[in-house]
């Protein structure tokens, strides 16, 4: 089964950020739609790896499902652990063919660094 079971469709809104225009749905390894109007930054690698890990590489439809599972904190109407938001990226790029050393390169690099955001979006979430 596919990863991804529709088109992406993205506006480009300023350096760094761009805006799904029509839903994304994902079948691998569970179904999930990322909403039109979301706001992704792709793949947040730091600019110093761009040369060879672009935001843009062929992970980042990938990193659109994670951006979502990272802003929601829900997988059907759950909450979901960032453990397991991170493994779903990772089965993500592994069904978009992403080779094993970029997929593992690019995981481990939401493992160590990605606490930042996912508490950011937590702490709005109490917030609100």
């Amino acid at each position: 089964m596919p990863a991804i079971c529709s088109a992406i469709d993205l506006e480009f809104l300023e350096p760094r950020k761009w805006r799904v225009v029509r839903d994304i749905v994902y079948h691998h390894p569970v179904t999930v739609t990322v909403p039109a109007g979301m706001i992704t930054d792709l793949a947040s690698t730091p600019r110093l790896l761009w040369p060879i890990l672009p935001p843009t590489g062929s992970y980042a439809p990938a990193a659109i499902l994670h951006d979502y599972l990272y802003l929601e904190g829900r997988l059907d109407g759950e909450p979901i652990t960032r453990v397991r938001a991170d493994r779903l990226f990772l089965a993500a790029m592994r069904a978009l063919g992403v080779g094993w050393l970029i997929r593992r390169i690019v995981y481990w690099g939401v493992r160590i660094g990605g606490w930042v955001a996912w508490n950011a979006h937590r702490k709005h979430d109490h917030a609100s």
